[in-house]
């Protein structure tokens, strides 16, 4: 049996520590039963959402046991956890697996950590994983809410802030997990409308709604603000910010934003226009992340959410 190990991403909540380095982190594979270690992965230094995309062969696997992965913080003497999941044989023993597994024991108050898993069986290749854009179609009465509560303010797509009781609650209901519209996630066109004021006019006015819907992902920044960036982001924000994550809406030619994008080489952990800041040391909601932009100074972790790209 052949498993690859792929990544892991809200490992670490971005109000722990603030100010220190990223976690060093691993990942092992064990036999849920016997405890045995069937694998472990290289350590990734200084990372929020390791990608190990690492593969072995499973030698030490016996038919029938559950496989337990458990994401590592390597200190300079011991490894703490970071969390766990338990996958049992039933989800992989015929076809294997190809998804996110949602870790367990992550911290307080983080309940947003995956990991990114493949196994395949022998003979077989890995099976093909869940697509991040799908379609939704649901029907409303007259008068009737559909559940949906969005947020328009990037001017491209609508981010779905909440999902409440109506038609695509129950839709939720009745289908697989990867089928489900959830909270962060981006719908993208309505009925062949593809602005975000064209799809509320359909949201309002129409009963049926077709809905193409694209996932989004987690993505980590350190920024190093020095003193004489201190309060400048370089970074446009919606004049008045609504719902928990603040958007961006532009990119300026100066601030600590313009010195992170100018000094990654890796054009995903630059920011981008569309990016929401999800979390920033304590703030609960998108007007108090603009407030404490203006004060933060030297190094600050930001958790951004983003619209993964079309597949």
């Amino acid at each position: 049996m052949g498993i690859m190990v792929v990544s892991a991403s809200g490992i670490r909540n971005s109000d722990w520590l603030p100010g220190t380095g990223k976690p060093d982190c691993y990942c092992t594979v064990k036999s849920a039963e016997q405890g045995r270690e069937l694998f472990r992965t290289k350590i990734l230094n200084d990372q929020l959402a390791p990608m190990w995309n690492e593969e072995a062969r499973l030698i030490g696997y016996k038919t029938g046991e559950s496989l337990e992965f458990e994401v590592w913080d390597k200190d300079l003497i011991t490894s703490e956890s970071l969390g766990k999941v338990t996958l049992s044989p039933d989800d992989f023993a015929q076809e294997g697996w190809n998804g996110q597994l949602k870790l367990t024991e992550a911290g307080d108050g983080i309940d947003s950590a995956f990991l990114n898993v493949k196994i395949k069986m022998p003979d077989q290749d890995y099976p093909k994983g869940p697509s991040n854009e799908f379609e939704v179609t649901v029907e409303k009465q007259q008068g009737e809410s559909l559940g949906l509560d969005l947020d328009l303010q990037d001017g491209t797509y609508c981010l779905v802030k909440t999902v409440d009781d109506g038609p695509l609650q129950q839709y939720n209901e009745q289908v697989k997990p990867t089928e489900q519209i959830k909270p962060g996630d981006f719908v993208i066109s309505v009925n062949g409308e593809t602005t975000p004021k064209a799809m509320l006019r359909t949201f309002r006015g129409e009963h049926k709604f077709t809905m193409t819907v694209r996932r989004s992902t987690t993505v980590y920044v350190l920024v190093d603000i020095q003193n004489s960036d201190e309060g400048t982001p370089g970074l446009e924000f919606p004049t008045e910010p609504v719902g928990e994550w603040l958007c961006i809406k532009g990119l300026q030619n100066e601030g600590w934003g313009k010195s992170l994008n100018d000094g990654c080489e890796d054009s995903s952990a630059k920011f981008q226009v569309g990016d929401r800041i999800a979390a920033l040391a304590g703030a609960s909601n998108a007007g108090e992340v603009r407030d404490k932009l203006a004060h933060v100074s030297g190094k600050t972790p930001m958790r951004l959410l983003r619209i993964l790209p079309k597949e």
